[in-house]
């Protein structure tokens, strides 16, 4: 293999060098907490749209309202649940 290219591939973590341990740091797999912060506000508002189209399935009748607010509360709480652990 060219060893330009072996080198390019562990700059980039394509492949290890088992006899460096440094190279195969756990810091850098991390996902950052700007978009771990983004994905529970997108899972929150898809929440609260489906919520949305769920309490206007039965029109003015509240069976259908209480199920969505309890979806809602449900999927809200594991999300940020998962954000917070």
């Amino acid at each position: 293999m060219n060893p330009y290219k072996e080198a390019w591939m562990m700059n980039c973590n394509i492949i290890y060098d088992n006899s460096n341990p440094a190279i195969r740091d756990s810091t850098q797999n991390d996902i950052p907490d700007n978009i771990k912060l983004a994905s529970a506000i997108t899972k929150t508002a898809r929440a609260a749209a489906i919520a949305v189209a769920i309490s206007q399935v039965d029109g003015p009748l509240p069976v259908a309202d209480v199920l969505a607010a309890a979806y809602f509360t449900a999927s809200a709480a594991l999300t940020w649940h998962d954000y917070f652990s």
